[in-house]
């Protein structure tokens, strides 16, 4: 039990555990949005267009951005919470090309509607993953553990 409790919680810097922990961190912010949209289009009423209550409900934007920040590459990056935010979401607006690309190659090819969805959905998440890994929070992990080592009594 403590394994896994050290497994769930503990900065990671192993690709392997760093993957599914996104995932969730995904999944967790595709279902804020979508309970947002709802909330404010069929619930409240407040907005009659799905694409508009989209495109004001990116809470789950800053929960995964959170959620990456403490939990997928803890330790953070070198700039400001404000910055990295922008960054964050500007690697993941720049998802989106990669996304309608997909859509188009997979509907050349006549694949099935789903599929090519799923393939969207795939390309996008690596480029998400890899571009944060890579060019917002290198090394995170390493100094997360730094910085819990000397916090830690002698």
């Amino acid at each position: 039990m403590h394994q896994l409790k050290k497994w769930l919680t503990d900065p990671v810097d192993n690709i392997a555990l760093q993957v599914p922990r996104a995932l969730v961190a995904s999944v967790l912010a595709a279902l804020l949005n979508l309970g947002t949209v709802v909330l404010l289009v069929d619930g409240l009423r407040l907005l009659d267009r799905y694409s508009a209550a989209g495109q004001v409900a990116d809470g789950g934007g800053l929960l995964q951005y959170v959620l990456c920040l403490v939990w997928v590459f803890p330790g953070g990056h070198g700039s400001s919470h404000a910055t990295g935010f922008l960054q964050f979401m500007l690697l993941s607006l720049l998802g989106l090309p990669i996304a309608e690309l997909v859509i188009v190659g997979a509907t050349w090819l006549h694949f099935p509607t789903a599929l090519a969805v799923i393939a969207s959905q795939g390309m996008t998440f690596s480029w998400n993953f890899l571009s944060r890994k890579i060019l917002l929070f290198r090394g995170s992990a390493e100094l997360a553990l730094a910085e819990d080592r000397a916090q830690a009594p002698a």
